[in-house]
């Protein structure tokens, strides 16, 4: 008796730890989970008898985002649409922000979309929302389908697991798709739900979601993930020595031609303001790799080290610690320096603003250690490489070549300095940044 009462009981405890794993994304009474504002054009959407109706509106495209990301998941949804109003759910997409270059009113969703359309159609297909030219599933595999039933209620399947999309529309297999590349860019995000923009006239056309559920997967690693995706600063947040955390003041980073412009003309002079940009989220255990060039121009009164210098800060302290008037943040720094006809310098170096290091089994004293590095003049891209694992040991690399390793990563009180966030620094230099890329092992 009490091993079947045991057996009942690891039964019932896996029933609902497998039921735990699913979370509502929409409670059916309010937007709660959801953010307030609407993106793209003027579609409206409202709640009615638990479910979400999307109904059409004037202008662009218009979507409803998660204010949660998702990066591997399950997702399921209903769908009813009782008219030829073409919609379909966005996932791992991109919100357009403030901080894009052409300084944009208007936000979008960027990303990965599953369509939603009445039959015979493409519904299931995946589509490239202001990512590509168009369809992602290749046309070879897109064909028109009549799984989706018209005037009903649908049942959609979403499995994104790494690179590999599944889809399915009323328990049929419609899409299997993988992209490394996408994934690269796209590997987490919101979930937006879409009406798509039309020339019928504003609220006859409308589309209907309810009972969206989503589990989330085990995360991938091993997987190089762009943390920059070229067009804004999603993910990241500045921080510049005399303003709040947030602020970025004469617009000293901003994104040209798909990459970070990191520079300080709008100021006549220098005046303390070293900025760093940081990423979301702490770091243990990863490689990253950018690739960094120095421009011409260096901000007036600038100490005379900002010269074609800036900096990699990893295993950083969180950026809501920085005080205000802090110059840097307490970190490591994989420093990269720019070289030109006049001055040669190596790359790929490393300081410790408020932590220790160590080479060969001894601590090393001096602030900063020189790569072994060849020079690199400002018009040329260098890719810089590092690897970290943990406070044992990191590996710095330019392009592809070792040329700096060191151990035994501790704060200035010899505490293990074991995990950090990442930042890239504007000393003062112009200099810009692209294809910023994350492997966590």
């Amino acid at each position: 008796m009490k091993i079947i009462n045991l057996c009942l009981l690891i039964l019932l405890c896996s029933s609902q730890a497998n039921a735990e794993s699913w979370q509502s994304l929409f409670n059916g009474k309010n937007f709660s989970g959801w953010h307030w504002q609407k993106y793209g054009g003027d579609a409206n959407y409202k709640i009615k008898n638990g479910a979400i109706v999307g109904i059409n509106g004037p202008r662009h495209n218009t979507f409803l985002a998660t204010t949660k990301t998702y990066a591997n998941f399950e997702l399921t949804f209903e769908v009813f649409l009782p008219n030829k109003l073409n919609s379909g759910v966005q996932i791992r997409s991109h919100i357009k922000d403030k901080l894009d270059e052409n300084k944009l009113f208007e936000t979008h969703l960027y990303g990965p979309q599953v369509e939603i359309e009445q039959s015979p159609g493409q519904s299931g297909y995946i589509y490239g929302e202001k990512i590509n030219t168009g369809w992602l599933t290749p046309e070879a595999k897109n064909n028109s389908h009549s799984f989706f039933k018209n005037n009903d209620w649908n049942t959609y399947k979403i499995i994104a697991d790494g690179p590999r999309i599944r889809t399915w529309v009323n328990g049929q297999l419609v899409s299997d798709y993988s992209d490394e590349k996408l994934y690269a860019q796209h590997y987490e995000g919101t979930i937006g739900l879409q009406v798509h923009a039309t020339k019928q006239d504003t609220g006859t056309l409308q589309v209907q979601w309810r009972n969206l559920k989503i589990k989330e997967l085990p995360s991938t690693k091993n997987v190089w993930k762009s943390i920059f995706n070229g067009y804004s600063y999603a993910g990241w947040l500045p921080k510049v020595a005399g303003y709040e955390l947030g602020e970025n003041p004469g617009n000293i980073f901003s994104i040209k031609d798909g990459a970070m412009h990191l520079d300080h003309k709008a100021f006549f002079a220098h005046e303390g303001r070293f900025a760093h940009l940081f990423y979301k989220k702490p770091y243990s255990n990863y490689r990253l790799k950018f690739k960094y060039r120095f421009l011409d121009h260096l901000v007036a009164n600038a100490p005379k080290y900002a010269y074609r210098n800036s900096g990699l800060m990893f295993h950083s302290e969180n950026p809501t610690s920085v005080a205000k008037y802090q110059a840097f943040p307490i970190s490591v720094e994989a420093q990269f320096l720019g070289s030109d006809k006049h001055k040669k310098q190596s790359t790929g170096n490393v300081c410790t603003p408020g932590t220790d290091i160590s080479q060969n089994g001894k601590k090393v004293e001096s602030h900063c250690v020189k790569s072994n590095s060849a020079y690199y003049l400002d018009d040329k891209w260098v890719e810089m490489e590092i690897k970290v694992s943990s406070d044992k040991e990191v590996i710095q690399y330019i392009e592809g070549k070792e040329v700096l390793r060191y151990q035994s990563l501790q704060l200035d009180d010899g505490t293990p300095l074991t995990s950090g966030w990442i930042a890239l620094q504007a000393e003062g230099h112009e200099l810009e940044i692209k294809d910023v890329q994350l492997m966590e092992l």
